[in-house]
């Protein structure tokens, strides 16, 4: 067969390529997804794609007898082929066969299949600190500090094995549901005892969390993963990085020759000493840090914050099976931040009094009103309808199904309650719905030249078969006038999605409904929904 040309950039591909050597974009007809349902090492059959990069897929398997679910990391044939890629995906392996740690995303096999590199490991489930900043703009001091004292265990652990991860980031440390914390990505780790792969006058990582002599392209060794997770600590509690520019050069600089702005000055609420520490894991001279990951740790344990991070740094009440667990969500502000909610509430509170409903019903729409916090505490911010949303017809359906299959509540930290006349992987769309979808469709709507930031509103889900959705006898007050898919009650924060036809594409549809923003029409949000509910490379369960 003739070799295939990367739609991106040109380049010539071999004819089994899925991802450009040159460029990374997958080529077209040969995407990630053409692998979906095959079954890998006779045992593992590929899910979903997790996520992708210019080397390598992360696919999430389903082992066909255990049910065990693992992150399934392949390297394709035709990058295989290059010996520099092979050797490196090696070590990778190599690196994650050394460290066995609670708080490390361990290895469980490496094999090639049909001339595919892969790297078996554990599924981490959860959220990436990355996105759970994204969620909240700024973690809570003591969250935070909880989340980077796991961090640092797992960091421990791989320097006392001679490993220097050296892309220490938001987005390489998963939060999972339980509250643990799990280190990934050791793709370009180093291992100090062999340094045939880094070479001084390297640069290796990721800029914005990069140490000063990774910059330069010096030697590094544990005290650069120290500053980077000081980085990652500071973005946490302010809210965006130290240091940001124009350009990976002018980051570059600044990580050189700046100092960051102390946390305090920008707002965040948190004790001198917890300040002193970040600084000090931010000194541009390694030796002026602290010296090793467990120092740091005991460094923060000692802080205010650090003080009250339970003993089991991992412990968190866990989310009720049948509602909504006690309210121990990761507090967005402290001190003054109480009145600055209040205020926010009410803002929008207004807008909502102004929007166009998008409900298709004539059901009454009574207001939810607001807890207000108490000054000084540590509180979830909450807008919107209390959860689970109440409808008549939920009522009613009911009674015909008997029970739901599925009945779960999320407040940390989904704000959202999932009813379903099916089995399904509840937990797996909760975080989906929180995290892909709605980047997704803050995509879409930059590509719309829609500027907004999609708010994570409370949300009910109800999936129920179509037959139940389109009987009028179930639906009195609501009766369709055509058959219908989903129906969407924007004052409750409540969607009637089906469970059987096209299930996930409607349910993206009913979604997108909700995330639509609140100044735009009824047309127009429904021409966007479609065009998400066509968009395949949003999975949700």
């Amino acid at each position: 067969m003739p070799p295939l040309h990367c739609t991106a950039c040109g380049a010539e591909n071999l004819d089994t390529a899925q991802l450009c050597f040159s460029c990374g974009e997958p080529i077209e007809g040969k995407g990630p997804d053409e692998l979906i349902g095959s079954t890998m090492f006779d045992s593992f059959k590929l899910v979903k794609v997790l996520g992708q990069g210019g080397m390598a897929v992360v696919y999430l398997g389903r082992n066909q007898l255990t049910e065990q679910e693992v992150a399934i990391k392949m390297l394709p044939p035709e990058l295989a082929a290059y010996a520099e890629v092979k050797t490196r995906f090696l070590e990778e392996a190599r690196t994650l066969a050394k460290l066995e740690h609670p708080n490390i995303v361990h290895l469980i096999n490496f094999a090639e299949d049909s001339g595919r590199l892969c790297l078996v490991m554990q599924y981490a489930e959860g959220e990436t600190l990355d996105e759970l900043i994204d969620r909240v703009e700024r973690v809570a001091p003591v969250e935070a500090v909880r989340i980077t004292m796991q961090t640092l265990d797992g960091l421990a652990h791989a320097h006392e094995n001679d490993v220097v991860h050296r892309d220490i980031k938001p987005s390489n440390i998963i939060v999972r549901p339980d509250g643990s914390v799990k280190v990934t990505d050791f793709g370009i780790a180093k291992i100090t005892r062999d340094n045939k792969l880094t070479q001084t006058g390297q640069t290796m990582g990721t800029v914005r969390y990069m140490a000063p002599e990774q910059v330069r392209g010096s030697d590094i060794d544990h005290r650069s993963d120290l500053y980077s997770l000081g980085i990652t600590c500071y973005e946490a509690l302010v809210g965006e990085p130290p240091f940001d520019g124009e350009s990976q050069f002018e980051v570059m600089q600044m990580h050189l020759t700046a100092e960051p702005r102390p946390p305090r000055e920008l707002g965040a609420p948190i004790s001198e000493e917890l300040e002193a520490v970040l600084l000090k894991a931010m000194a541009k001279s390694p030796d002026d840090r602290f010296q090793s990951a467990k120092e740091l740790r005991q460094a923060l344990a000692r802080t205010p914050e650090g003080l009250r991070v339970p003993r089991d740094t991992g412990a968190q009440l866990p989310v009720s099976p049948e509602g909504l667990a006690p309210t121990v969500a990761v507090p967005t502000r402290r001190s003054k931040a109480w009145l600055v909610a209040l205020v926010l509430g009410l803002l929008v509170l207004a807008g909502v009094g102004v929007t166009l409903a998008l409900t298709l019903g004539d059901e009454d729409r009574p207001s939810t009103p607001k807890e207000k916090p108490k000054p000084g505490s540590e509180v979830s911010v909450k807008t919107g309808p209390a959860l689970p949303a109440h409808h008549s017809s939920l009522d009613r359906i009911q009674k015909v199904i008997g029970r739901w299959k599925v009945r779960k509540g999320y407040e940390r930290p989904h704000e959202l309650y999932v009813y379903s006349d099916r089995l399904f992987h509840v937990d797996q769309f909760a975080q989906a719905y929180l995290t892909t979808a709605r980047r997704a469709y803050e995509r879409l709507l930059k590509d719309q030249a829609i500027v907004y930031h999609v708010k994570v509103r409370p949300l009910t889900v109800v999936l129920v078969r179509k037959r139940l959705l389109n009987d009028k006898k179930l639906w009195p007050e609501d009766p369709p006038a055509v058959e219908r898919t989903f129906f969407y009650d924007a004052e409750k924060g409540l969607v009637f999605s089906v469970s059987d036809e096209d299930a996930e594409a409607n349910l993206r549809f009913a979604i997108a409904v909700h995330f639509c923003p609140l100044e735009i029409d009824n047309r127009r949000c429904m021409e966007l929904a479609n065009k998400f509910k066509a968009s395949s490379k949003v999975t949700l369960y």
